[in-house]
């Protein structure tokens, strides 16, 4: 019975963290789609984590969204896709997919937010648009 009990609190724990890492995942997205439409793309940048800055220069990460601003035009309203919220050794991820209309096509996203101290830092961000792949 104890064991029940001790599942039951964890369980209930464990799903209060994962909304707040979620609602913490989805404010940041929120200010990343802010800073994109105000072409402040180094904010972006500041918001990463540690093994996204060692994988990718802040020159390289302005240069890529530049060019999503450049080929898609304004965009309008996210529509998110999904989500998934998840533990394990590494810490706490959160990823969101979203379907944007923008001025010249259509933009995919998927952000990966790793979650420290309750606060939301890029871990992964792709984004798929056919005119992306053209100059």
């Amino acid at each position: 019975m104890r064991i029940l009990a001790l599942a039951t609190v964890l369980l209930a724990l464990c799903g209060c963290s994962a909304k707040a890492d979620y609602q913490a995942a989805k404010t940041a997205t929120d200010n990343f789609h802010q800073q994109m439409a105000a072409a402040n793309y180094a904010a972006i940048y500041d918001v990463t984590n540690s093994g996204f800055r060692a994988n990718t220069s802040r020159e390289t990460l302005i240069g890529f969204l530049k060019r999503i601003n450049r080929k898609l035009g304004p965009c309008g309203e996210a529509s998110q896709q999904g989500f998934n919220v998840n533990y394990n050794t590494g810490g706490a991820f959160v990823t969101l997919s979203y379907s944007r209309k923008c001025a010249k096509a259509e933009l995919e996203e998927q952000f990966v937010w790793q979650i420290e101290g309750g606060k939301a830092l890029l871990f992964r961000y792709n984004a798929d648009s056919p005119v992306l792949l053209t100059d």
